[in-house]
């Protein structure tokens, strides 16, 4: 992959996992508006949740209480947070998109680390990929994980540090603006797929790809040769 005639050369790629890794977005959506909707009487507007998506979930569901102009406790917040996410893992029946096992695969091949680095819960990324994925992973910063998560650099800079790369040779695959926003913040390079918003959303990732399958070819005849 290049830049502006600089060839890039990578050694480790992060993966988001809304989005990402997994097309969790509508069952996140679902079960947002059932909670919102249902027990707290007003109505949810999906662009936040997507706007959002990558920060820790308290972060997302403080937009969601603003946005809409309702008063809210941090305490409430916690128990949204966990009915939201009982409702997301009764209800949840996402697909990892199949490319992510090529891309990864690819990667171990030429020695590249592996990592996840979201902003959901362990649970949630327990209750979709299968174990033998999420073995392959150098390393998983999931909520909690770090004090300050997306859109700051932390996370990034905690996967880079544990897997021992420096930050300016590592790739990120991100889809939305906090998630690219920490990527860029920890000085990597971040590619970023058009599954949950469009580019207008995307601008401040270095190259932007319409679907996973654009993502493997550029790998596989790139930035892995």
């Amino acid at each position: 992959m290049s830049v502006k005639g600089i060839e890039l050369k990578f050694d480790a790629i992060f993966f988001d996992f809304d989005g990402v890794m997994a097309e969790t977005m509508p069952y996140h959506l679902t079960a947002w508006k059932d909670i919102i909707e249902n027990h707290y009487g007003f109505e949810f507007r999906p662009m936040t949740v997507k706007l959002n998506e990558g920060r820790p979930v308290v972060g997302i569901a403080r937009a969601v209480f603003e946005e809409a102009g309702r008063d809210y406790s941090e305490s409430q917040l916690l128990d949204i947070i966990e009915q939201k996410n009982a409702v997301f893992r009764a209800t949840n029946n996402a697909t990892i998109y199949p490319e992510n096992f090529e891309i990864i695969k690819l990667a171990q091949e030429k020695r590249l680390k592996v990592g996840l680095v979201t902003g959901t819960h362990l649970k949630n990324v327990e209750a979709l990929l299968p174990k033998e994925m999420i073995d392959n992973f150098d390393v998983i910063i999931v909520d909690g994980d770090v004090e300050r998560g997306k859109p700051f650099p932390d996370p990034y800079l905690a996967a880079a540090r544990r897997c021992g790369v420096e930050p300016e040779k590592c790739l990120v695959v991100e889809n939305a603006p906090m998630g690219i926003q920490a990527a860029k913040s920890a000085g990597m390079f971040c590619a970023a797929l058009k599954t949950t918003l469009s580019s207008e959303h995307l601008k401040a990732a270095d190259v932007t790809f319409d679907n996973h399958a654009q993502l493997l070819t550029e790998i596989r005849d790139i930035i892995l040769a």
